[in-house]
């Protein structure tokens, strides 16, 4: 290959690279965000979950969104502090949450949750 066609070669790479870089640059953000709004937090769904399978009402969805808010405080402060001792520890605010959440159903939800977790009593 001749030095001048393998320079053109070389320009024409670089060139092409740059146009891809810009496409995507141009092009990226729209599809990140795309992306984010169909994505439901672990948390979100978990509740949404809930609300179909044990019919709850509105303040029940509140509380239960308070009460996951608070057992993932909880966890990441343990993940923080104590990485160390983190499956006994975690298991203690994932049981502190099962019974937040059983307070916060009716009598009947709570049986058909017990039933659906058989009742996690770890």
């Amino acid at each position: 290959m001749s030095p001048a066609r393998r320079y053109r070669w070389i320009w024409g790479v670089a060139l092409t690279s740059f146009g891809a870089g810009l496409a995507v640059g141009f092009n990226g953000p729209g599809a990140v965000d795309a992306m984010r709004e169909d994505f439901v937090d672990p948390s979100e769904r978990y509740v949404r979950d809930l609300i179909d399978r044990y019919e709850l009402s509105a303040k029940q969805a509140r509380q239960m969104r308070m009460v996951l808010a608070a057992e993932l405080a909880e966890t990441t402060e343990i993940i923080r502090a104590k990485p160390e001792t983190l499956p006994p520890e975690i298991l203690k605010v994932r049981r502190r949450a099962d019974e937040r959440i059983r307070a916060v159903l009716d009598e009947e939800q709570r049986a058909r949750f017990d039933r659906d977790t058989n009742f996690r009593s770890r």
